[in-house]
């Protein structure tokens, strides 16, 4: 919410997800900056205008979706990481998620990591086994283009020898 009397622009929103229970105060010493590690979700709001004469505040609402963890985590939203909006009071910036996250099918997200850390070593596997097929393809036809073009001199050496002998 914007309760000031000037517009923000290029509001910066991180989530943070933390093993730990209370890491607000962790958070907040650190610039209120989060590990890089623990950062899971990262969105940038264009603008927030001031709130009006009839309005106390602006208020919007921001949906930001990302792939949970299995298990229990604290997950921290932190507005303006690095402090670089001029405001009255920082103290609003950092909340912790009380509400119960999860996902709707918990057991496609944990086949979707998986698949997602075994994926890129799997294809550079295959994709050298490839290589190594095409190569012993290549040398398999080149070998047999020089044995039939050996055979062939040899028949022709052969035939050019009985010549020279009659």
């Amino acid at each position: 919410a914007n309760t000031g009397n000037v517009h923000a622009s290029d509001i910066e929103v991180i989530l943070c997800e933390y093993d730990a229970d209370d890491m607000q105060a962790e958070i907040r010493k650190n610039n209120n900056m989060c590990d890089d590690d623990s950062i899971v979700m990262r969105q940038i709001i264009g603008a927030l205008d001031k709130p009006d004469d009839s309005q106390d505040e602006r208020v919007i609402e921001l949906y930001m979706l990302y792939p949970v963890t299995a298990g229990s985590k604290n997950v921290y939203v932190v507005v303006d990481p690095g402090n670089t909006i001029v405001e009255a009071s920082e103290s609003d910036n950092i909340r912790r998620i009380t509400q119960e996250l999860g996902s709707s099918n918990p057991l496609f997200d944990v086949a979707g990591e998986v698949a997602g850390k075994v994926a890129l070593p799997t294809m550079i596997v295959l994709l050298t086994f490839s290589l190594f097929g095409v190569l012993y393809l290549v040398g398999r036809g080149r070998r047999a283009a020089v044995k039939d073009r050996i055979a062939e001199q040899s028949s022709l050496m052969s035939v050019l020898g009985d010549e020279d002998d009659n």
